[in-house]
């Protein structure tokens, strides 16, 4: 079994860069207690979850974009973009779904630890769910994923990640 830690992104983000690490680019208060938890537990972020970039390692030289998934057409503003084109919006999950496939450099059952709003996983259940239909094509699976916050509200998301650092930290 391969464990993944994927965090969604947020809306706030660096200004006046060009360019920089897609880890370094975001700044919400909820980004930076997710990274304190990060740090104080020792664990390492896999991929981020860019409205604008899809499925991205941490280190990913990225721009900033103001791209959210606020609603299902959100991507729909993206150049030649249409999500709610359901032939594009296949189209994306298939790049999706093999930029995911190809940096899994290994086969077997995947478990998907996701930090990010419900949108973010309904999309991401929609690329594991193309990725494990077709074996031919892609060899890992089966893929579970696992929200350890949702349901829960920004406020109670925060203290969710100050409790387990504080906790982290002093053990």
């Amino acid at each position: 079994m391969t464990d993944l830690l994927i965090f969604g992104c947020v809306k706030k983000k660096r200004r006046g860069v060009v360019e920089c690490r897609a880890e370094e680019l975001y700044t919400s208060d909820l980004w930076n207690k997710r990274m304190a938890w990060l740090r104080a537990t020792g664990r390492e972020l896999d991929y981020i979850f860019s409205a604008q970039y899809g499925l991205i390692p941490p280190d990913a030289a990225i721009r900033p974009y103001e791209r959210t998934l606020k609603d299902r057409h959100a991507w729909a503003r993206r150049p030649v973009d249409r999500l709610s084109d359901p032939a594009h919006a296949d189209r994306w999950r298939h790049v999706q779904a093999n930029r995911f496939a190809s940096a899994l450099l290994f086969k077997g059952p995947i478990s998907i630890e996701l930090h990010a709003g419900t949108l973010y996983f309904e999309e991401l259940e929609r690329i594991a769910e193309m990725i494990c239909s077709d074996p031919a094509r892609y060899t890992v699976g089966p893929i579970t994923i696992h929200r350890p916050l949702g349901g829960l509200g920004l406020g109670h998301q925060k203290q969710w990640y100050a409790q387990r650092t504080a906790e982290a930290e002093a053990s």
